[in-house]
Order: structure tokens, then C-alpha cells, then sequence
């Protein structure tokens, strides 16, 4: 990266000296503007990795250790749910039922899951 910074550099200024100035102004501030998203880059990789000493691991999997837990908790607690409605005397009978009620709740829980830690990535990320 530091390397295309110094040829932006020089080239910026070896148009600046030869021909008219008005390609020389406009590759001057495309020159410029390319450093800057350069610059830009290199910074968000620089606060990554300061995030991540930080946190002793990459903020991406981070993120993606959280999901995976909410995931195994979700489904964990359906679990018991539907085991608890299965021994109930009312709900006995209706097993089925039972059964697919819980699948449903436990795909709209998963599914609402993963709308929340896909923003929640974004913001963080």
C-alpha cells in the first residue's frame, strides 16, 4: 500500500510538471482522491486489527460465535418447551400439533435471528 502511495505521489507531480495545467489539475486531484481512498482502507484495517487485539479475536467471528449460541439456545429452549407441553395432560393428545407449533416458532425465532446479527454485523463491522 505504501508503495502505490509513492508512485500516486509521483505521478501526480510529474503530470503537475509537463503539459497544460488543466490535465494536470484533474490527474493532481485523482491522484489525490485515489490516495484517500487508499488511505481510507488502510485505516479500517488498522482499526480491525486494534479491535481485535482488543477483543482477542476478529470482530467477524465474534459475531458469528454469538449467532451460533443464540442459535443452539433457541433451539435448546424449544426443546424443553415442547417436551414440557408433551408431558402436560391438556396437550397430550395433540401431539402433532404440538410438534409443529414448535417447529414454527423455532424457525420464525431463527429467522428473526438472523435479520437482528445481520444488522448487528453491519453496525459492528
Amino acid at each position: 500500500t505504501n508503495k502505490k502511495k509513492g508512485e500516486m505521489k509521483g505521478a501526480g507531480s510529474s503530470s503537475e510538471a509537463g503539459g497544460s495545467s488543466s490535465a494536470g489539475g484533474s490527474s493532481l486531484s485523482c491522484a489525490a482522491k485515489e490516495e484517500n481512498v487508499a488511505g481510507t482502507a488502510l485505516d479500517d484495517e488498522e482499526a480491525m486489527g486494534r479491535t481485535e487485539n482488543f477483543l482477542g479475536v476478529h470482530p467477524v467471528r465474534l459475531v458469528d460465535d454469538i449467532y451460533n449460541f443464540v442459535t443452539v439456545y433457541i433451539k435448546r429452549s424449544v426443546d424443553m418447551l415442547e417436551a414440557a407441553l408433551m408431558d402436560d395432560s391438556e396437550t397430550r393428545g395433540s401431539a402433532i400439533e404440538v410438534a409443529q407449533g414448535c417447529a414454527g416458532c423455532q424457525s420464525r425465532l431463527v429467522s428473526s435471528l438472523d435479520r437482528n446479527v445481520d444488522k448487528f454485523e453491519l453496525y459492528a463491522v
